[in-house]
């Protein structure tokens, strides 16, 4: 295509919960694909999102408010995820169906007016819940003003090197944030403050 919404797609993609065994969405291709519909993959472990190759931006600019709430989210090294909003809705990872944790090793590129962008792991008040566990390995991206609120009871882990597109707020208002694999110095983090 070589109009400028070629390769974006506005319509809903949804797991409608009827017992279909799971919706994965999967980015492949080298090239930018942009979604401004709402997304819900949370059904059962079978429901989530992988961006295998290239780069998914989840637009919420202008008049996009749309919902993203996943089971979880991987994607390979090399991928980016951005997540472009001008609202302060969140980006929600349900953790629902499955206790094993996940791993996203690809970018995670924050834009948009608002200056904080919320995630939100797992729900509940169980044990379970809290142990719930979601991994970025890859690097962190913001520009502007952004910053990363971390909400939900359950656990985001930072292990990747983000020390030269990060030097933003990182807010804890709910669960566990780790930063390092425990394995060896850790993540090459900066962040401006974590409050």
């Amino acid at each position: 295509g070589t109009t400028s919404n070629a390769y974006s797609f506005s319509g809903n993609i949804v797991d409608n919960g009827s017992g279909n065994g799971g919706l994965e969405v999967i980015k492949t291709g080298t090239g930018t694909q942009t979604l401004t519909g709402n997304i819900t993959l949370d059904d059962d472990t079978s429901s989530f999102l992988n961006v295998h190759e290239g780069k998914l931006v989840i637009d919420r600019s202008s008049s996009n408010t749309n919902d993203f709430t996943s089971e979880y989210i991987v994607g390979e090294v090399g991928s980016t995820l951005e997540f472009n909003q001008d609202f302060a809705d969140e980006i929600t990872l349900g953790f629902a169906h499955t206790s094993t944790a996940k791993d996203f090793k690809g970018t995670l590129e924050l834009t948009g007016t608002t200056d904080g962008h919320r995630i939100t792991i797992s729900s509940g008040s169980t044990a379970s819940d809290y142990e719930n566990e979601q991994i970025l390995s890859g690097s962190l991206k913001a520009s502007g003003m952004q910053y990363l609120w971390k909400d939900g009871v359950g656990k985001l882990r930072l292990t990747g090197d983000s020390s030269t597109e990060f030097a933003r707020d990182i807010a804890l208002h709910n669960g566990t944030l780790i930063i390092g694999d425990g394995v060896d110095g850790g993540a090459d983090f900066h962040a401006s403050t974590i409050f």
